[in-house]
């Protein structure tokens, strides 16, 4: 694979966060040549924040959370 950059943002709780870092960990030791950037948004703003980021180019390769946070995006955007 080659080496780049991975931009995660998650909407995961302070409970359910380990879960996801661990997986996340894991994959960082599997593809060491790959940088990830991980951050943990919350459920009530990552939508606006990804529109905002996302229109600037800026916006994350990956979003994990709720399918019901993220099923707006699709019905909007399509």
């Amino acid at each position: 694979m080659a080496a780049g950059r991975l931009i995660v943002w998650h909407t995961w709780d302070e409970a359910e966060a380990p879960i996801i870092e661990q997986v996340l960990a894991d994959f960082k030791r599997l593809n060491p040549e790959i940088h990830l950037s991980i951050e943990r948004k919350s459920y009530e703003t990552v939508l606006d924040e990804y529109a905002v980021a996302s229109r600037a180019g800026l916006g994350p390769d990956v979003l994990i959370g709720l399918e019901s946070v993220f099923a707006h995006l699709l019905y909007e955007n399509g």
